[in-house]
């Protein structure tokens, strides 16, 4: 069985729906591109980097059985797309929940969690 394009099907699965459906009239998801490409595309070069680093240093790597067989600096094209699809499509069903749900029934405890967060997350470092 032929499972190289594996890895870029799921990618590319991930992102179809949701990328189709930022021009849905109701809730234009494609208008907000001017702020959603900057929110993924920073971290997703730092992580890619850091990949790459990690990837090089033999950390970790790639089973080319599942891979089309096209390398950026040392990481395969489907790894630089999950960087990619994979934030579009999280982002896009959050804000596509948020728009079609009636209440908001985190934001009593939005600060709360954000606090909380932020001491686990400096904690961790």
């Amino acid at each position: 069985m032929n499972l190289k394009y594996l890895y870029l099907t799921i990618d590319l699965g991930a992102v179809s729906l949701p990328l189709l459906f930022s021009f849905h009239p109701k809730a234009n998801f494609s208008k907000k591109w001017k702020y959603v490409w900057p929110a993924i595309l920073f971290p997703a070069v730092l992580f890619m980097i850091w990949d790459a680093l990690f990837t090089n240093m033999g950390v970790w790597g790639f089973n080319p059985e599942y891979l089309v067989g096209i390398y950026f600096y040392g990481l395969p094209i489907e790894e630089i797309l999950f960087f990619i699809c994979i934030p579009y499509a999280c982002l896009f069903t959050y804000e596509a929940v948020g728009h079609f749900s009636k209440k908001d029934f985190f934001q009593p405890y939005a600060m709360a969690i954000t606090k909380t967060l932020i001491v686990l997350l400096f904690l961790l470092v």
